[in-house]
């Protein structure tokens, strides 16, 4: 903005002819007094804050409003309550695996890459487990989430906790055949006294501990 639209616009009460709003002086180069009273502009240099004057001898027009928006009442969105209920819903252990990967990294504000770096594993492992734990080693997932402070829980459907331990007896916990593997789970497993502790096949450094029948009649049969 030149001096000449300054002197339009700036009041001065020492020239003659002037009346409050400036409106009856002449303006220079040819130009007409600026129309505006100007309140704004109290000296030189403040017209950049008087949207009249910059627009001068343009009227400043204000912008057309917005039309409104018409929403059709037959296309109703669903809500993001009724979305995170089903979410909620359908959440399985792969995806609370994942959830808590990504709990860990939120506290602490690490990258996948930070959080691998953190446990020696690659970023790609730390990837799976965030989206597919499914091809992670069951084992080592559950090392990995002990890690970070969770652990892996299996119970019955609609009980909120684990079995007792008390649960589960010698048959399961501590029988086992020469070959470290577990008995069917059905049948009759006896335990055998000194006597008995016989090898199969006559090898006396390895003692049969455990008897197990069929039980009558054979399952399936």
């Amino acid at each position: 903005m030149n001096d000449d639209m300054h002197d339009h616009c700036r009041h001065d009460d020492n020239q003659p002819g002037d009346d409050e709003s400036g409106a009856d002086s002449p303006g220079e180069a040819g130009l007409d007094a600026c129309p505006f009273p100007c309140e704004t502009c109290l000296e030189p240099g403040d017209c950049e804050d008087c949207l009249d004057c910059l627009f001068w001898p343009e009227a400043y027009v204000d912008p057309p409003a917005r039309p409104q928006r018409h929403v059709r009442s037959d296309r109703v969105a669903p809500s993001f309550a009724a979305s995170l209920a089903t979410a909620r819903d359908e959440l399985g252990a792969l995806d609370r695996i994942g959830l808590a990967v990504r709990s860990y990294r939120r506290e602490h504000h690490l990258s996948q890459r930070a959080l691998a770096a953190r446990m020696c594993v690659s970023r790609s492992t730390i990837s799976r487990l965030e989206t597919d734990p499914s091809g992670v080693p069951l084992g080592r997932a559950e090392q990995l989430l002990g890690a970070l402070g969770w652990r892996l829980e299996v119970r019955p459907d609609g009980d909120d906790h684990e079995p007792d331990p008390l649960t589960w007896g010698v048959d399961e916990l501590v029988a086992r055949d020469n070959a470290g593997r577990r008995f069917p789970p059905f049948g009759d497993l006896e335990t055998l006294g000194p006597d008995e502790q016989v090898s199969p096949g006559g090898h006396w450094d390895r003692h049969q501990l455990w008897r197990w029948q069929r039980p009558q009649p054979w399952p399936g049969a």
